[in-house]
C-alpha cells in the first residue's frame, strides 16, 4: 500500500486525483488540503506519507517556500512537485530545496501512478519535458562572460542560491540585512551579465564562476 498526501488548491485537480487514488486498491490518500498552512494544522495525525504531492502556486505560503519546512518535518517522504510551472528557475529551486520529483499537472493518471510507485520505491521522477529542460539548462554554454571577479561575500551568496536558500535565509546565515543581500545580488548579475537566478546557478554548476 502506497500512502499519499496531497497539497493542491485547484479543486478540479485535487478532486480528480483523490478519485483516481481511491479507485486504486494499493493507493491511499491520507490527507488532501488546499494550502501549506492547512497541511501544517491537519497533518499531525496522519503518520508519515510515503509520497507528498505538492503544488507550487498555493495560496499563502507557496509550495517552493514550504518545501524546506516539509522536508524537515517529513524527511522520509518523497516530495513531488505537481505543477503547471516549467520554468528552469522553478525546477531548480524545487530540486535544491528537497523535491525528489517534478510532474506537470497535465500528466495522465496512469503515468502519475507509475511515478508514485517509483517514488515509493526510492526513485525520482520528472515529466519528460521537464527532464529535457534540466539537461538542456545544465549543458547550455555561457551566454556572456563574467566581467570581473566576485567578492568572497558575493560567492557566499552564490553558494546560498545553489543550495536553494532564500534571500532571507542567506541574510540570516551571514548576519546581514535583506537589503544588503539584494544589493549583492544586483552586483552579481551585473558582473556575470545575467538577469536571473537560474543563470547564476547554471554558471556555478558549470564552474563558470
Amino acid at each position: 500500500m502506497i500512502t499519499i498526501a496531497l497539497i493542491e488548491d485547484d479543486p478540479v485537480i485535487s478532486d480528480g486525483l483523490e478519485l483516481f487514488i481511491d479507485s486504486q486498491p494499493d493507493l491511499v490518500c491520507l490527507l488532501s488540503v488546499s494550502s501549506a498552512e492547512a497541511f501544517e494544522k491537519q497533518s499531525g495525525d496522519i503518520g508519515i506519507p510515503q509520497v507528498i504531492l505538492l503544488d507550487i502556486g498555493l495560496p499563502g505560503m507557496s509550495g517552493l517556500d514550504y518545501l524546506p519546512v516539509l522536508t524537515s518535518k517529513f524527511p522520509d517522504s518523497a516530495i513531488v512537485m505537481l505543477t503547471v510551472h516549467e520554468e528552469a528557475d522553478s525546477i531548480f529551486t524545487a530540486i535544491q530545496r528537497g523535491a525528489t520529483g517534478y510532474l506537470l499537472k497535465s500528466t495522465p493518471f496512469p503515468e502519475i501512478r507509475r511515478a508514485l510507485e517509483q517514488m515509493a520505491a526510492g526513485g525520482s521522477v520528472m515529466s519528460p519535458s521537464v527532464a529535457r529542460k534540466v539537461l538542456a539548462f545544465i549543458g547550455k554554454p555561457a551566454q556572456s562572460t563574467q566581467t570581473e571577479p566576485l567578492t568572497p561575500r558575493e560567492m557566499d551568496i552564490v553558494n546560498g542560491l545553489v543550495n536553494g536558500q532564500t534571500y532571507q535565509e542567506i541574510a540570516n546565515q551571514h548576519q546581514i540585512s535583506l537589503e544588503t543581500v539584494r544589493h549583492h545580488i544586483k552586483n552579481i548579475y551585473r558582473k556575470c551579465r545575467v538577469d536571473n537566478k537560474a543563470d547564476i546557478i547554471r554558471m556555478k554548476l558549470n564552474r563558470e564562476i
